[in-house]
């Protein structure tokens, strides 16, 4: 997961440093015992890279978000799903430029140029593969 943000980061500053980086994470599966950790631990570098957060699942709904809010990323720039479809009907809307729906001020995207979008997830029953159709 990491060094798929990392990468994502790299990109954007060398080939596209106007563009917004949007990131799209899915749980991460097969943790055991660490499942809560890694999540928590992994919210401090994606506030540093994401100028938006798109999470998928129960582990990165709960742990990934109260951490993200614990260290003072906005929250209007957080939306939380259940399941990919919904993410993927977010994204299209705000790419679409209407309201952004994962909070309740009006404000507008009105992006200069289109964001990069990195989706990355487990593939054990978070199906991102099919929000990236």
């Amino acid at each position: 997961m990491r060094s798929i943000i990392t990468t994502a980061r790299n990109i954007k500053t060398k080939l596209f440093p106007e563009r917004p980086l949007w990131l799209v994470l899915g749980d991460m599966r097969e943790l055991g015992d660490f499942t809560e950790k890694e999540h928590r631990l992994l919210a401090a570098y994606v506030s540093q890279v994401a100028d938006h957060v798109f999470l998928v699942g129960k582990e990165m709904t709960s742990h990934m978000a109260d951490e993200l809010e614990k260290i003072g990323f906005p929250m209007t720039h957080v939306c939380k799903f259940h399941t990919a479809p919904e993410a993927t009907e977010i994204i299209k809307r705000l790419i679409a430029d209407e309201k952004h729906p994962c909070d309740d001020h009006a404000h507008h995207h009105h992006p200069e140029q289109p964001p990069l979008l990195v989706f990355k997830g487990s593939q054990n029953t978070i199906f991102l593969e099919e929000a990236v159709k």
